[in-house]
């Protein structure tokens, strides 16, 4: 199976372990008369063979990745970096000071707003190569045997 289509699978069974812990969660303990619909110790040791499952395919997905690893941390942390760089007040000139009528703040930011733009659509830029990269080598990477 190829990395791509081992990503969606892996998201499946995400979601399909979230289901079943929600079903256990919520089936353990009713009232007498009303027994729920499932049955809270199958439940549990489906529980644990979809988990153990899900683990080994994290492991083959984690190992089948080791060659373009280090462009997916780049790129994750890069992403984070953008959203500091915007955050960053850029603020530069004198403004009327609302809280003391008749006087102003003059600002001075060391990173102008025209540089910070120029820094995020460096690191955007440099994202979107590495998605490319990873959209390319997940295309044609098998997933390692689980």
């Amino acid at each position: 199976m190829k990395l791509s289509k081992a990503l969606k699978e892996k998201n499946k069974r995400a979601k399909e372990l979230n289901a079943t812990y929600t079903k256990l969660v919520t089936s353990n303990s009713y009232v007498e008369s009303t027994p729920p619909a499932y049955n809270s110790k199958t439940l549990f040791a489906e529980a644990v063979k979809q988990l153990d499952d899900f683990i080994a395919f994290k492991t083959a997905l984690f190992e089948s990745t080791v060659a373009i690893r280090a462009k997916i941390f780049r790129m994750g942390e890069l992403k984070n970096f953008i959203t500091q760089l915007q955050r960053m007040p850029v603020k530069n000139g004198t403004e009327v000071n609302h809280y003391s009528p008749g006087t102003s703040i003059t600002y001075k930011a060391d990173i102008t707003e025209l540089e910070r733009d120029a820094l995020v659509k460096k690191y955007e830029t440099e994202i979107e190569i590495f998605q490319d990269e990873i959209d390319i080598f997940n295309a044609t990477t098998e997933l390692k045997e689980f």
